[in-house]
């Protein structure tokens, strides 16, 4: 298994995202504004790292190149969630596919132009896989 997918910075992630959107935001104790942007920085950090993680698990072999595609696919999607009704409808949809990831209802998907200063965090994740990348090569 590829170390940049289950270190502990993207578990962190992990974690961040779970308590955001299945506690503070439940229970009202943060502004919406607030937990939004967490919940951004938190699924950009990791979203990447997931992606390259399953194409190295469906046999391929993992590169930095690999990454970097995870990556601009992740700012490419997230940029056009924010950005297009068009893509909030297709997100909601398949949200509403993933029953086990929300037991009572997907999450509302709304367009805000300012969650794009949350992307930042794909060159952060980029950076962080690339690292472990390396040292599982020379290991």
């Amino acid at each position: 298994m590829w170390s940049g997918y289950v270190g502990l910075w993207p578990q962190l992630a992990v974690l961040a995202l779970l308590l955001n959107d299945h506690v503070l935001k439940a229970s009202g104790a943060l502004p919406g504004a607030l937990t939004g942007k967490l919940s951004d920085l938190a699924g950009l950090f990791f979203f990447p790292l997931l992606l390259a993680a399953l194409w190295h698990a469906i046999g391929a072999r993992l590169s930095a190149r690999t990454l970097l595609w995870a990556c601009g696919l992740t700012a490419l999607m997230f940029s056009a969630i924010q950005l297009s009704g068009a893509a909030v409808r297709a997100y909601s949809l398949v949200l509403r596919g993933l029953p086990l990831l929300y037991s009572s209802s997907a999450p509302s998907v709304t367009m805000d132009p300012s969650d794009l200063l949350a992307l930042p965090m794909v060159a952060l994740a980029y950076l962080y896989g690339r690292r472990h990348l390396h040292r599982d090569l020379e290991s």
